[in-house]
């Protein structure tokens, strides 16, 4: 995925085509305060005020506790950026708004969005990161009152592609374990319970991040490290790794991958989902390029390459499988070894 400028007016476009549009200032400024703009929209209670009506400004302002006039120029930035319809003086948000940032929705990102603008002081330690290399860690630094949102945030993210992630995930038609680590939503491990009746599913991650998961007759929530947890032999089907080996090092995959051969049954799973490393050489995609600075601002890690993961999985033992691209998260791919 690419950003790109859409000039509005004859005078935008002129000065694009000519190279006049002082673009650094575009992808600054204005990218940035659009950003807050969002953010603030959806945690001041804009989206959820207007919801599935048409509100005029000054109904908005009241249902939100917002000043009407600092409010208007809002409201037009997002009418601007799809996220309003204006008519009639009225508001409403657009489908894409309705989908994404209402509380409501099957799709809603809205606490992942939250969590994010909690969060948005990590950003302050990219210079420092960039001098030292030294990211925040922030599963070591997260106060107490954060990890709530920071579980519900994780789920809103493990939503979007949990269909998809279901079912190009190999299990065994027997299959009566699960372990899902860093699962502390507990939503895939939910999302295959409800499919095979015969499953019954543990979940571990860290103890601060299982507060407040949602229980389930059969899912078990184990608190504790990944790479100390005592595992027990040839006890699961199936071993699912989503989106957490960013987080850790080359040393710590490879250890943690074989505790996971370790703990598989004969002919069972070792399935790692993440969004992987780009190719050298390859045109770099700004939203893949991104996500890997975050996550080595915030973890002090990095995102790993298919090869390097399928060689963890090949180390430990285990035959690797074909890989698995996810449409619903694109870039992200299931890399799946059995034993």
């Amino acid at each position: 995925m690419k950003f790109s400028l859409r000039p509005q007016t004859f005078v935008e476009w002129f000065a694009k085509w000519f190279g006049l549009a002082p673009v650094p200032l575009v992808h600054t400024q204005l990218y940035a305060l659009l950003s807050r703009a969002v953010y603030e929209a959806l945690g001041l209670g804009v989206f959820e005020s207007i919801g599935h009506e048409a509100l005029f400004p000054e109904e908005i302002a009241r249902r939100s506790g917002l000043h009407e006039q600092a409010l208007n120029p809002l409201l037009r930035v997002l009418e601007s950026a799809g996220y309003l319809r204006h008519r009639r003086g009225a508001f409403s948000l657009s489908r894409m708004a309705r989908k994404w940032l209402l509380s409501d929705s099957p799709d809603s990102v809205c606490d992942q969005l939250l969590f994010m603008r909690e969060m948005g002081h990590w950003h302050d330690h990219l210079p420092q990161y960039l001098r030292t290399g030294r990211g925040l860690s922030i599963h070591d630094s997260l106060e107490a009152s954060d990890w709530d949102l920071y579980r519900r945030g994780m789920a809103s993210a493990a939503r979007l592609g949990a269909d998809e992630l279901g079912r190009k995930i190999p299990l065994p038609p027997s299959a009566t374990r699960l372990l899902d680590i860093g699962g502390s939503h507990g939503l895939h491990a939910d999302w295959f319970c409800q499919r095979h009746p015969a499953l019954r599913a543990d979940v571990l991650d860290l103890p601060q991040a299982l507060v407040g998961s949602l229980p389930h007759e059969r899912v078990h929530y184990l608190p504790g490290d990944a790479l100390t947890y005592p595992l027990a032999r040839a006890e699961y089907d199936l071993v699912l790794l989503s989106q957490v080996s960013h987080h850790f090092s080359a040393e710590q995959n490879q250890r943690l991958a074989r505790r996971v051969a370790s703990a598989l049954k004969p002919g069972g799973y070792f399935v790692v989902v993440d969004l992987l490393r780009e190719i050298p050489g390859a045109q770099p995609e700004i939203s893949r390029s991104l996500v890997s600075l975050f996550f080595g601002l915030t973890s002090a890690a990095t995102l790993w390459s298919a090869a390097e993961i399928q060689a963890w999985q090949r180390a430990a033992g285990l035959t690797i499988l074909t890989p698995k691209n996810l449409f619903t998260l694109p870039g992200s791919v299931v890399l799946a070894a059995r034993k």
